[in-house]
């Protein structure tokens, strides 16, 4: 049976996160730095078995330091550890609202030879 709050949820922060992206066209560029954070098993109807990758970035702009999250999918817990090794350190083109540099997307689509997603339904 559907959840269907929880699916409703799931789309609407999907729309939202659309809708960043194409915002982001006009930000600011920045470098980030990747920086590991947790494994943790999916959950909702559509990815009980699943985990994900949950990894951090920095960024400077401003002359101050911000963060963001996103997300990698993996098959298993120790594949997952293993992403979380391997992204650590990775260089990152990071999107920044110059009017607000807490609002963030990375712009690499994949990492480790992964799809990355910055859907906060994931995170």
């Amino acid at each position: 049976m559907f959840d269907w709050p929880e699916l409703l949820v799931l789309a609407i922060q999907s729309l939202r996160l659309l809708v960043r992206k194409i915002q982001s066209n006009s930000w600011t560029v920045a470098s980030g730095t990747v920086q590991s954070f947790s494994v943790q098993r999916g959950f909702g109807f559509w990815a009980p078995n699943q985990y994900r990758s949950v990894l951090g970035y920095v960024f400077r702009a401003n002359e101050s330091r911000y963060a963001g999250f996103f997300a990698i999918e993996a098959n298993d817990e120790e594949t997952a550890k293993v992403l979380q090794r391997q992204a650590e350190g990775t260089k990152v083109t990071v999107r920044f609202n110059p009017r607000n540099p807490d609002i963030s997307l990375i712009q690499d689509q994949r990492i480790c030879g992964r799809k990355v997603t910055q859907n906060p339904h994931w995170l």
